[in-house]
């Protein structure tokens, strides 16, 4: 296998595995904590303690990077990851298991961020979307069979644990075939850690909306479309459109990116996408009367949603190139964890305010708000 073909192989494979079981883990750790008696405000604060460390331990992992190697790093990452997972049967307790989230966050933090360096240098200018619409597929590919299979493994004793910690052992495998090709972090440029998000706004926001988009459809989505009339069976059909669009439309969208590549381009093609997202979002409360006409809408957005992704990335490498990515990514990353957490918590507030159409207000807002950032860009 050539060397390029292998390092594109190695890096998606293992980001899939490692995202497939952090997304098992999540429902998985919430279940278990319900099942103990622990209410929905312990649950809460336990995922966001794995979330929080994700954005502490982002910042230091490009340091990280360089003081211990980029391979020595990503298979550091995926032992510390294994190992909270794998003790969360054996160490009970509420203490130990927030104990443990923040250990697996950590993990998360630094595979995350030292595989998406590597991803957008090993993608060559000419193809960049391309390369970076198969990573982000791969990732919509890891969310949406995560619930599946984990109906499949079940919640119940220690089983779904060891599986989820022997698939996170073998997210090293094709770290440890393609070693050689992994890539050495240069030397940070002396500047803070958020510069980079006074260089490159659009790109930077495009990671929060990003962010606030995945997490709100993925929290608040299932129970809109509930409360609007939807059966659950048909419910879940609607959901999985939206997954096919997130996975299936990604590496058209990456080639599209790699067709504009003239000056504001990439904000031209986030407005675009904005657009659609909005359009899209205005729409929902219409998914009734649209009869047959509602899958080809949601499978495109879906698509946009995962869109916005791959191409606020591959923008990121595009624009920071060298000593500089390592840093701008880390920022990347945080910034979109940002979304993450935000998002949920407004939706929240503004479903209870306007029921059930708060449910997509935040979101809305998020598009209609970053539109004009794009077009003083321009």
């Amino acid at each position: 296998m050539p060397g390029r073909t292998l390092s594109l192989f190695a890096v998606i494979v293992s980001v899939f595995i490692s995202t497939l079981t952090f997304a098992i883990t999540t429902p998985l750790i919430a279940v278990r904590l319900a099942a103990e008696g622990y209410g929905g405000a312990w649950i809460g604060l336990n995922t966001g303690a794995g979330a929080a460390a994700i954005l502490l331990v982002t910042l230091a992992t490009p340091w990280l990077g360089r003081r211990l190697g980029s391979f020595p790093a990503l298979i550091l990452s995926i032992l510390v990851m294994a190992l909270g997972v794998g003790l969360l049967p054996v160490w009970h307790g509420l203490g130990a298991w927030f104990a443990l989230r923040v250990l697996i966050g950590a993990g998360i933090a630094v595979h995350w961020v030292i595989s998406e360096v590597w991803i957008n240098i090993a993608a060559q200018e000419a193809d960049r979307g391309k390369v970076i619409g198969l990573y982000v597929a791969a990732l919509g590919l890891a969310y949406a069979v995560a619930y599946p299979l984990l109906l499949a493994v079940g919640a119940d004793g220690d089983r779904p644990f060891l599986i989820v910690t022997a698939m996170i052992a073998a997210a090293g495998l094709p770290i440890l075939l393609a070693r050689r090709l992994v890539p050495v972090l240069p030397p940070a440029p002396p500047s803070d850690s958020f510069s980079a998000i006074r260089q490159q706004p659009a790109v930077m926001g495009a990671a929060l909306v990003a962010g606030v988009a995945i997490a709100v459809v993925l929290s608040f989505l299932l129970l809109y479309v509930r409360r609007l009339g939807f059966s659950e069976t048909r419910a879940l059909a609607i959901l999985s459109a939206v997954a096919f669009g997130n996975v299936l439309l990604q590496v058209p969208i990456g080639m599209l990116v790699d067709r504009g590549k003239g000056a504001g381009g990439g904000e031209r093609l986030l407005i675009a996408l904005s657009t659609v997202g909005l359009i899209g979002l205005l729409l929902m409360p219409f998914l009734q009367p649209m009869g047959g006409l509602r899958w080809p809408f949601l499978f495109a957005w879906g698509g946009s949603l995962g869109g916005f992704y791959t191409l606020s990335l591959t923008l990121l490498g595009r624009r920071f190139q060298g000593p500089a990515l390592p840093g701008a990514n880390a920022t990347f990353v945080v910034v979109y964890e940002i979304g993450g957490m935000m998002g949920p918590v407004l939706t929240g507030f503004t479903l209870d305010a306007w029921n059930p159409h708060g449910a997509l207000l935040v979101l809305a807002l998020a598009y209609a708000l970053f539109i004009p950032i794009c077009l003083r860009r321009l």
